[in-house]
């Protein structure tokens, strides 16, 4: 709901080195496809998976341009399924990175295996150019980057490189073998024209959004330095108390809205509630458990966003309030349960979003925890200066009016 140099060589080795590399340890196990580079080959596997994926893709990137065509913000789930689906087409990319990495283009031959993964790579490039870089609302959320799904920054800038690199249609061309299976003179043919080194910077320049980013970093930077200013000043209001009292009242996957006077950091955020936080009730080896050990006041179990970034909080350094409001999601299934703590806890670690920008999920405020985790929740949201926010007064909001909420205390 809405309310009103070689700079080729430079950008694509990064690439190979960080795509490559990438532990996808965030992800459980069972959700990753890295396959061998034979098997993107010769496996109905590997064609009927990117093929599911590169179709996902298409429509995600429509519903969005429609969407924001129609001045309406994303949803969560939405957004979820953009860097889940994304992540997926990236492992598939790793076979082929890994068969080039340490290939210098500009002087060895490739094997035929190599050929057809840099064929693969210049095919998804494109790919990746037509939906994702030609949709300017995907390509800004993309560029950003996102640590939780082992996005790399500007990973659309750097793909954008290799499909108008001219090295690499020359490396395509330059063979020992009489391979003529494929006429890979005719796929380059078929992709658009390669750019200079000089027009692949101006247009990567483009595609940074430098303007946006800079008044980002100048909006970022001052609410930093005034929270870590203030945020110091921060007082107990008896916060024993008040988390012996929410322990009686709380259950898993709860929400908390909290007011409090002394934390000045709260006045950056518009409304009467100033902060919100989810109560796990479990660690991540209990959550599921037939029998979880009960918790406590001192248990770590709440998950928040603070001035210093995404961490999980016992229910006493949450509690320095003085107006707390408890809120839960009716008949919440065990699959929404798994996906409240994997949307949750994926984002421990990341920065503060002082951006208050919810479309983007570098980094995250606390209202922006929730709106992610609950991604089956319609949640109210607001726009400012072409940016999509959340506060915890929206959240309250929400659960006055989606029946999946209701108010506990």
């Amino acid at each position: 709901m809405k309310r009103f140099f070689n700079i080729q060589r430079v950008v694509s080795g990064l690439l190979l080195v960080i795509l490559s590399g990438s532990s996808s340890g965030r992800m459980d196990d069972s959700m990753s496809y890295p396959l061998m580079a034979m098997q993107m080959y010769n496996t109905d596997l590997h064609d009927s998976l990117r093929v599911d994926y590169d179709l996902t893709a298409i429509e995600i990137s429509a519903e969005i341009a429609r969407l924001k065509t129609q001045g309406e913000n994303l949803p969560a789930r939405l957004l979820n399924n953009l860097y889940s689906n994304f992540y997926r087409q990236l492992e598939f990319d790793k076979a082929c990175l890994n068969l080039l990495d340490s290939i210098d283009f500009n002087e060895d031959t490739l094997s035929i295996e190599q050929r057809k993964a840099l064929k693969q790579l210049l095919m998804v490039s494109q790919f990746y150019y037509n939906i994702y870089s030609s949709n300017e609302y995907v390509k800004r959320i993309l560029n950003l980057g996102n640590i939780s799904y082992d996005i790399p920054v500007d990973v659309l800038m750097v793909y954008e490189s290799i499909l108008f690199s001219e090295e690499y249609r020359e490396a395509l061309m330059r063979t020992n073998s009489t391979n003529g299976a494929f006429d890979y003179s005719g796929f380059l043919e078929q992709l658009p024209p390669s750019r200079s080194d000089v027009e692949a910077f101006i247009d990567i320049d483009n595609s940074l959004d430098l303007p946006f980013k800079a008044f980002e970093s100048i909006t970022f930077n001052g609410a930093y330095l005034f929270s870590s200013i203030v945020g110091y000043f921060e007082g107990s209001y008896e916060a024993r108390h008040n988390a012996s009292k929410l322990l009686e009242v709380l259950q898993p996957y709860d929400i908390v809205l909290m007011k409090s006077s002394q934390n000045l950091t709260d006045f950056f955020i518009p409304g009467y509630f100033g902060h919100s936080a989810i109560w796990l009730g479990s660690d991540r080896y209990q959550a599921f458990s037939e029998s979880p050990a009960k918790p406590t006041i001192d248990s770590p179990f709440m998950i928040e966003a603070v001035r210093d970034g995404v961490k999980m909080s016992s229910l006493e350094e949450f509690s320095s309030g003085e107006v707390f409001l408890v809120l839960r999601p009716k008949n919440i299934s065990l699959t929404q349960q798994v996906s409240v703590f994997h949307n949750s806890t994926m984002h421990l670690g990341k920065p503060y979003d002082f951006n208050f920008d919810s479309e983007a999920s570098d980094m995250i405020s606390c209202p922006e925890l929730t709106f992610l985790a609950y991604d089956f929740v319609d949640w109210e949201t607001g726009s400012l200066l072409n940016k999509t926010f959340i506060t915890p007064d929206d959240i309250f909001t929400t659960a006055t009016q989606d029946t999946s909420l209701e108010i506990v205390a």
